[in-house]
């Protein structure tokens, strides 16, 4: 099970659900998506829990600006970033994870 496919179920469950809510709070309607973590955000935590740490390097768009159906790919092997190394808050792909020294041993 990868990410990916991890998130498309998510989203499908929540479109047959209402509204998608904000993946930090699980309260408030989203109104953005982070393009590296893949998160819907509202408005309240994309100005405070979004701004902070390694967050603050994220680029949050717009809700449904980001195809999120359109995998992104990793810039240094070109391959699908389906993972996401969670001390490092973002997205990589097996080979960061196996090969390289970036983000060998990190939880994903």
């Amino acid at each position: 099970l990868t990410l990916r496919n991890l998130v498309t179920r998510l989203q499908a469950e929540k479109q047959k659900s209402g509204p998608i809510l904000c993946g930090v709070c699980e309260e408030a309607p989203a109104a953005f998506d982070c393009e590296q973590c893949g998160f819907e955000l509202c408005e309240s935590c994309r100005n405070t829990q979004h701004q902070k740490g390694k967050f603050k390097a994220h680029t949050v768009v717009p809700l449904g600006q980001w195809s999120k159906a359109r995998p992104k790919l990793c810039p240094l092997h070109r391959k699908d970033l389906d993972l996401f190394c969670v001390k490092d808050q973002c997205t990589v792909c097996i080979y960061c994870l196996q090969l390289s020294g970036d983000h060998q041993h990190h939880q994903v």
